[in-house]
């Protein structure tokens, strides 16, 4: 398991008490941003304390930040290896 996949539900978990971002990015040590970010993709899957706490930490980050198998996502096109090997 990837450690920010805890600190994923750790921030939440503080969120969910009321801790303010600055005190929970001095107790875990990450940026307010990361914060932020969990913050508002919690918000917008109406997540609660209540279902994240029956989820592993894997389950939670990927919840929030779900992983794409698309191969669209790289919008640059791959090189021509054949034609870069003709041209040398």
């Amino acid at each position: 398991m990837k450690q920010y996949e805890e600190k994923y539900k750790e921030i939440f978990r503080y969120l969910s008490l009321g801790i303010s971002r600055n005190e929970i990015s001095k107790l875990l040590k990450t940026s307010r941003n990361t914060i932020r970010k969990v913050e508002n993709a919690a918000e917008s899957l109406r997540l609660t304390w209540n279902d994240a706490s029956s989820m592993t930490s894997e389950e939670f980050s990927d919840k929030l930040f779900p992983k794409s198998n698309d191969d669209n996502d790289n919008l640059q096109p791959k090189p021509d290896r054949e034609m870069m090997y003709l041209e040398l």
